[in-house]
């Protein structure tokens, strides 16, 4: 039995890749107990960033610093790079946007794996460009030899790449992205998306080499404080690339930059090391614990280095069960809609006390959705917790 979410989109989301877990809300007429779809920061920012967030509330009257000088010149030190290598922007998605409109001529054809991020496709497909995609490997993981030969037979103007990938969960070792940076065409970008690059293993900060010119001519790294850093909310992130991209980027980037907030709260977040590290850490640790609460429920957990865990669930119709399932149950996951991962299901990987509330909704459910009582458990889970 399929318990189908009865969403009517608007105009405007029809066109977006996916529905916010607010939207879906508001169609089924309560709040989500656990948001694990979204890959949001279970543990919240740095105490730190709050402080510095509340104290700017005072300033609301000023614009903000379209340079995002202080912001800027933190980050430098804090990674070892120039200053005139950074741009900031409202997330990563908004940087792809920029991104895409710089580096995508008329016509101009961009490379990426089929069922990736799919807001690059949006942006490449808003701007005019087309997409040439590959599929993952055989391995579920990005194919850089078929991205590469794709990128030289089409004369490609970037090729996307998200490291670690979503929502697959795959990572690539630094050493073979530079590798497949200097194989692409000349005229060739990497765009590299590193928003789960700090869950990878014990801190991000090793995940950016030395950054010369050389090796960022051909390279454009998207970075996001929304993820370990726990801004989402605030939708702050930044691009890593030669001096010559960054110039053309902030040509077309909007004036007014990222808000004031943003930017006090991102600063404040570098200082804390010790919270980045402790939510780096705890995530790692529960992963695998997430993986068991998929496992327990017959489903293959795929191999992860960000901040979720994507399951295979057997086929596209079972996970769409197993989504509809869990929304009516109080909780939000989401599903990968393209081959080879259509069949699958990703979740958060959220608190311990969010874990052992999931098991406890599993257990309420019971091993396979198709029986006619689901929908009546789910409920019963709900009227329990409330």
């Amino acid at each position: 039995m399929t318990i189908a979410v009865n969403v009517q989109p608007s105009r405007r989301r029809k066109a977006i890749p996916f529905l916010a877990p607010e939207t879906l809300e508001r169609s089924l007429g309560h709040k989500f107990e656990l948001r694990l779809g979204a890959n949001e920061n279970p543990f919240g920012p740095s105490p730190r960033a709050i402080e510095a967030g509340i104290e700017e509330f005072s300033r609301l009257a000023w614009y903000a610093d379209p340079e995002s000088h202080r912001l800027r010149r933190h980050l430098a030190r804090t990674i070892g790079v120039q200053e005139n290598h950074l741009i900031f922007g409202n997330g990563i998605d908004d940087l792809l946007d920029v991104a895409t409109r710089h580096l995508l001529d008329a016509n101009g054809v961009a490379i990426a794996t089929a069922g990736t991020y799919p807001m690059f496709a949006y942006y490449v497909s808003l701007h005019g460009g087309r997409l040439v995609t590959v599929p993952y490997s055989s391995a579920i993981a990005v194919d850089l030899a078929r991205l590469e030969q794709q990128a030289v037979r089409f004369n490609a103007s970037v090729v996307y790449v998200a490291n670690p990938d979503n929502p697959s969960g795959a990572y690539i070792e630094p050493d073979r992205i530079e590798a497949f940076a200097a194989s692409l065409p000349a005229s060739c970008i990497l765009l590299l998306d590193e928003a789960y690059v700090d869950f990878s293993s014990g801190s991000g900060a090793e995940h950016i080499p030395s950054v010369t010119p050389s090796r960022l001519s051909k390279v454009v790294r998207l970075r996001t404080f929304s993820k370990a850093h726990g801004l989402a909310g605030l939708r702050i992130g930044y691009a890593i690339a030669h001096e010559q991209h960054i110039e053309y980027l902030e040509r077309s980037h909007k004036y007014s930059g990222v808000n004031r907030i943003a930017q006090a709260a991102a600063s404040a977040a570098l200082e804390d090391h010790g919270h980045l590290a402790a939510v780096v850490s705890q995530t790692i640790a529960e992963r695998p614990y997430f993986a068991e609460v998929g496992k327990s429920l017959g489903w293959t957990a795929l191999p992860s280095n960000a901040s979720f865990v994507t399951f295979d669930v057997g086929d596209r119709t079972t996970a769409l069960e197993w989504v509809d399932a869990f929304a009516r149950c109080g909780v939000f996951i989401r599903r990968c809609r393209v081959p080879p991962l259509e069949s699958c299901v990703r979740i958060t990987v959220g608190t311990q006390a969010e874990r052992r509330r999931l098991e406890q909704i599993v257990a309420g459910i019971g091993k396979s959705v198709g029986v006619h009582d689901v929908e009546n458990a789910c409920f019963d889970l709900l009227d329990s917790h409330r």
